[in-house]
């Protein structure tokens, strides 16, 4: 890649943290003179989806609508929403990341997803002005992702031939234009500038809400129990009304009236299970 001027990737995963074994090289190129790396995702969907698909007997499996590519595209974002969440950060992935970023704001880096059908093709072609060797191809196991580049054992052979070089050129031009090949390049983007890796810090103020949020879990619980019905009068069950008690007495210590006139409304209700108690986790933040 250090010699080429554009890139065309078709792979089946696309793993966020791996871009940063390549960033470096695309970093110069200049997306207005069509210096890009294009790369098409062929594998939008969880590996046991996939084998469920082999034992569906049914002619429609490769209809698509506006519907379904939405759908299919939302689940690949949260997929690499969650991807991103996995393993203990760096300042490496860090750096990468935000690299990853910018490319795809700026154009020099294109990621489509394959909608279609499921993709798993793993083709590599690098474009250099040389009349000699203007496409080298590799084809092969590996995916865009760092083991799959430097550490797992994969098997690529390479194609530098002319004839074979433009099929396989062809080829990808075909399934990169096709309808159902989505654009995900601002979405990614969006993924990497909202998470630990985005390049403005992020308000402590909002990081107190969220440990907040996390350590009142238990006290949310009984909110469950209520309902618009109860709180305009409708008499809850006793079952509920016993179990609304119960959990708030487990959590402060208290002994809830049990009266049937107290009954009506349960202490879950209140705006009061809510407070924590000066003992609680929010005491110690």
């Amino acid at each position: 890649m250090a010699v080429s001027h554009r890139a065309d990737f078709c792979v089946g995963y696309l793993n966020l943290r791996g871009w940063q074994a390549i960033e470096d090289l695309i970093r110069p190129w200049n997306p207005l003179t069509g210096q890009v790396c294009r790369v098409l995702v062929g594998m939008q969907r969880p590996p046991q989806d996939e084998i469920r698909d082999l034992y569906r007997q049914s002619s429609d499996d490769t209809l698509i609508d506006n519907a379904t590519a939405t759908r299919l595209k939302m689940q690949f974002a949260a997929h690499l929403r969650e991807q991103i969440t996995l393993g203990i950060p760096t300042g490496k992935d860090e750096a990468g990341l935000r690299a990853f970023a910018k490319q795809l704001r700026s154009g020099q880096t294109v990621v489509k997803l394959f909608l279609p059908y499921p993709l798993h093709a793993k083709l590599y072609l690098l474009f250099r002005d040389d009349i000699n060797n203007p496409i080298t191809g590799f084809v092969g196991s590996s995916n865009l992702t760092l083991s799959g580049l430097s550490r797992h054992g994969e098997l690529n052979v390479d194609v530098l031939d002319h004839l074979g070089t433009a099929k396989l050129s062809s080829w990808f031009d075909a399934r990169w234009g096709d309808r159902w090949a989505l654009d995900v390049s601002a979405d990614l983007a969006q993924i990497i500038e909202s998470s630990w890796a985005r390049e403005e810090a992020i308000p402590p103020y909002h990081i107190y809400l969220n440990i907040a949020y996390h350590l009142t879990a238990t006290n949310r619980l009984p909110l469950r129990a209520c309902s618009l019905n109860r709180l305009i009068g409708k008499k809850p069950s006793a079952r509920r009304s016993r179990f609304a008690a119960s959990t708030t007495s487990s959590m402060y210590g208290a002994t809830p009236r049990t009266s049937r006139k107290s009954a009506s409304v349960p202490l879950a209700c209140s705006p009061f299970v809510l407070l924590p108690s000066h003992s609680g986790p929010m005491n110690q933040l």
